[in-house]
C-alpha cells in the first residue's frame, strides 16, 4: 500500500511539471510579442505619396505576419497623433520616441522611400520607445518600381533576424535581330527628267518679242454719219425716208449699229527694255460692215427717226491698221501680267453699193469704194506665259477705237465712220 501511493504522487509530480513547463512556454511565446506602431513612410523626390502610403500598408501586413509584433493598426495611430497634434513629417528619433508613448508602444518603425537616378531607395528604422534611440536601421536598393515589395519583405526579415531573398532582375526586352542589309540597287544610267515647262526670261530680264495673233470680237458697233454743207437727197446715200427717195436733208447720223466682220489677226514686234517698261509695233487687219436691224438715227438734228437696214452690205469697212503701245509689266517669273495704251493710223477700205459718189467714176452714181486714212486709240491687257526653247504664248484683252473720215469725192461733203471693238486674242510669241 505504501508502495502504490509513492507511485502515484511520483507520476502527479511529473504530470504536473510538464503541465508547468508547457504553460511557461507559451507564456514566453506570448511575451516575446511587442507592441508596435507603423509610421508612414516619407515620400521623397521622385515619388508619390500614393507609392508611400501604399509600402506602409504593406510593410505593416509583413511585421505583422512575421509573428513578432502587435501593431497598432493606422487609424487609431492617426487618430491618436492628431488628437496630440502631433507632426507626421520632419520627425527626429526623440519625436518617434515621444510618439510611441503617446500609442502606447515599445517599438514605433519609420521609413523613408526615395528615388536617385533610376533607382529606388527604402530606408526602414526601428526606434525604442524607452531609450529614443535607433535599434536598427537597413536599406534596401530597388531598380524598379516592381521591385519596392520584394524590397519591404526583405527589411521585415532583416529586422527580425531571418535571411533575405534575392530581389529579381527587371527583365530586359530582347534585342531584335538586326534587319539584313537591303540588296545593292541595280545599276542603272541616270536620265534627268525632261522639263515642260521652264522659265526663258527671269523675273524682270530684258527681251525682245515676235508675235503670231488671231482674236475674235467680242462686241463691235459702228457710228456713221453723213452730212453736207448744202442739201443732198436721200438716194444719194442708197436710202428712203418717210418712203420718199428724194427726201430732202442735211445730214443723218446712227450711233451704235450693230456689224459683223472678219476675226482680227495680225503680227507685232516688241519687247521691254527695263524691268516693267516695253513697246510694241503692231500690224494686222479686220473688216466690219453694218448687218440688218431696225435702230434710231438723227435727221438734221432730230433724234426720234427710225430707220430700218435690210441688207449686210450698206457700208463695209475694211482695216489695216498700225498700233503702237506703251506696255507695262509685273516681272514674274511665268506668267506675266501686263496692260498699257496705244495709238494707230489705220488704211480703211469704205465700200458703199447703194452710196453716190464720184470714187468709181466722173458721174455722180454707185457704188462708192473709197480708201481713207484713220486714228484710232486702244488699252490692251493679257498675260505672257514663258516655255522652253525660248517661246512664250499669250492672252489677251483690249478695247479699241477707229475713227474714219471720207467724202465719196464730193464737195462740201463730211462724212465719218467710227468703229469700237473689245476684243479677245490669243497667240504664240518667239523671244530673243
Amino acid at each position: 500500500m505504501k508502495n502504490y501511493c509513492s507511485g502515484s504522487m511520483l507520476n502527479w509530480t511529473i504530470l504536473m511539471v510538464m503541465v508547468i513547463f508547457s504553460f511557461s512556454n507559451s507564456l514566453c511565446a506570448v511575451e516575446e510579442k511587442m507592441t508596435a506602431a507603423v509610421l508612414d513612410f516619407e515620400a521623397g523626390e521622385g515619388v508619390s505619396k500614393g507609392t508611400a502610403m501604399t509600402l506602409s500598408d504593406y510593410l505593416r501586413t509583413q511585421l505583422v505576419n512575421s509573428g513578432k509584433f502587435n501593431l497598432v493598426n493606422r487609424e487609431n495611430v492617426e487618430s491618436i497623433l492628431k488628437e496630440q497634434k502631433f507632426q507626421m513629417t520632419g520627425f527626429t528619433e526623440k519625436d518617434v520616441a515621444q510618439a510611441g508613448k503617446l500609442l502606447g508602444v515599445n517599438k514605433v518603425f519609420v521609413g523613408s522611400l526615395g528615388k536617385v537616378g533610376s533607382t529606388y531607395l527604402v530606408n526602414l528604422k526601428i526606434v525604442d520607445v524607452q531609450s529614443g534611440r535607433i535599434e536598427r536601421a537597413e536599406t534596401e536598393e530597388c531598380e524598379s518600381e516592381n521591385q519596392l515589395l520584394a524590397g519591404v519583405r526583405n527589411l521585415v526579415n532583416k529586422m527580425i533576424g531571418l535571411p533575405t531573398q534575392p530581389i529579381p532582375k527587371v527583365a530586359e526586352a530582347p534585342k531584335p535581330a538586326p534587319a539584313p542589309a537591303p540588296p545593292p540597287p541595280p545599276a542603272y544610267t541616270y536620265t534627268p527628267p525632261k522639263q515642260y515647262l521652264q522659265v526663258s526670261a527671269p523675273a524682270g530680264k530684258n527681251y525682245s518679242f515676235i508675235d503670231v495673233l488671231v482674236g475674235y470680237s467680242l462686241s463691235t458697233t459702228m457710228d456713221l454719219k453723213f452730212k453736207r454743207s448744202t442739201n443732198m437727197y436721200a438716194h444719194w446715200i442708197g436710202i428712203t425716208l418717210n418712203n420718199n427717195a428724194n427726201y430732202v436733208l442735211g445730214s443723218i447720223s446712227w450711233k451704235n449699229l450693230k456689224t459683223s466682220g472678219t476675226i482680227p489677226f495680225g503680227l507685232r514686234i516688241g519687247g521691254f527694255f527695263n524691268s516693267v517698261l516695253g513697246a510694241d509695233v503692231e500690224f494686222s487687219y479686220e473688216s466690219h460692215n453694218i448687218v440688218p436691224q431696225s435702230v434710231k438715227c438723227t435727221v438734221d438734228g432730230n433724234p426720234n427717226w427710225t430707220f430700218n437696214f435690210t441688207t449686210s452690205d450698206y457700208l463695209t469697212v475694211k482695216s489695216i491698221p498700225i498700233w503702237i503701245d506703251l506696255l507695262i509689266r509685273a516681272p514674274l517669273d511665268v506668267v506675266e501680267p501686263y496692260f498699257g495704251a496705244g495709238f494707230g493710223f489705220s488704211l480703211n477700205f469704205i465700200d458703199g453699193p447703194t452710196l453716190k459718189g464720184y470714187t468709181k467714176s466722173s458721174t455722180f452714181s454707185a457704188p462708192t469704194y473709197e480708201m481713207e486714212l484713220g486714228f484710232g486709240v486702244r488699252f490692251p491687257f493679257g498675260l505672257r506665259i514663258h516655255l522652253g526653247n525660248n517661246t512664250s504664248i499669250f492672252v489677251e484683252g483690249r478695247y479699241q477705237i477707229n475713227e474714219v473720215s471720207f467724202d465719196r469725192d464730193i464737195k462740201n461733203e463730211n462724212d465719218s465712220v467710227s468703229t469700237k471693238s473689245l476684243q479677245f486674242l490669243c497667240g504664240i510669241g518667239s523671244l530673243f
